[in-house]
């Protein structure tokens, strides 16, 4: 049986001179049969998955953290797990706060702001942490994948201009008076 999912719609509302909605709503949908992309689509849920529950489980087991906030990082391949040679590459990040502060204490770095766009301290945990150590070890055994690329649309889509070869079935427009 072939894959198929609704992937993009386009809702458009048609307005008047006078700037007052029109009461006309234009619908365009695609249904993408791709088997490559939507495998990719299932592959990027499935690891994002995986990584919410391994990090739960383990600061659990280590008394949770404070916040809500943490990161994981490596430098390695994309979209496949590390192995035992490459789990040194493994990063771990949580939010700045005192309860953090107080329960891992010297196994942290100082604070750093992660992401410009973001205004929460991230602290990273030493290379030589017993915590980081403990979990870098987890991840390769559970075979989580750390450096999980989101779907570029982009590489798929012809008409978006950047080379994809994505099939889809156009199910034309559709209109709907309101």
């Amino acid at each position: 049986m072939r894959m198929e999912i609704l992937k993009s719609a386009f809702r458009a509302q048609r307005i008047n001179k006078n700037g007052v909605n029109g009461g006309k709503t234009m619908e365009k949908f695609y249904i993408v049969i791709n088997e490559k992309f939507l495998k990719e689509i299932d592959d990027y849920r499935k690891h994002e998955e995986e990584r919410g529950i391994l990090v739960n489980n383990f600061f659990q087991n280590k008394g949770s953290i404070a916040g809500k906030e943490y990161h994981i990082s490596g430098d390695g391949f994309v979209n496949r797990p590390f192995k035992e040679h490459e789990k040194h590459n493994i990063r771990l990040y949580i939010a700045h706060c005192d309860e953090n502060n107080q329960k891992f204490g010297k196994e942290l770095l100082k604070p750093t702001k992660l992401f410009c766009d973001s205004n929460v301290l991230m602290r990273k945990f030493r290379a030589n942490s017993k915590t980081l150590k403990e979990f870098q070890d987890l991840c390769v055994e559970k075979e989580i994948v750390i450096n999980n690329h989101p779907i570029q649309e982009g590489d798929y889509f012809k008409e978006l201009h950047l080379g994809g070869d994505i099939q889809f079935q156009d199910l034309n427009m559709r209109i709907n008076y309101i």
